[in-house]
């Protein structure tokens, strides 16, 4: 995410890409927002401009996809360590195999 930012490449991800950025890589990305609401906002916009699934990690979790959203509020802080993000990349991968 963030050699994305750093390098403006986010116009250049291929449509359908899935995201999955946490609230510092997204504010990277999308520039600053001052809560969750303005990101998520910002999101479903990003979702519609570049086509793509956007997972927006936090305690409570958006799944957004243009203007559908899905929200997993089971989170907990053990989520939030180092391994995690691949461990979820790994499973979104794995659904995507399976069609």
């Amino acid at each position: 995410m963030n050699l994305i930012a750093k390098n403006e490449f986010i116009n250049s991800i291929p449509k359908n890409s899935i995201l999955t950025p946490h609230e510092r890589e997204f504010d990277g990305l999308f520039g600053e927002h001052s809560n969750q609401e303005s990101r998520i906002q910002t999101a479903i916009l990003q979702s519609k401009n570049l086509d793509c699934i956007i997972v927006l990690k936090s305690a409570t979790t958006h799944i957004i996809y243009q203007e559908t959203i899905f929200i997993n509020s089971i989170g907990n802080a053990g989520l939030a360590k180092g391994g995690s993000g691949d461990a979820l990349t790994g499973i979104i991968t794995s659904f995507l195999a399976q069609g």
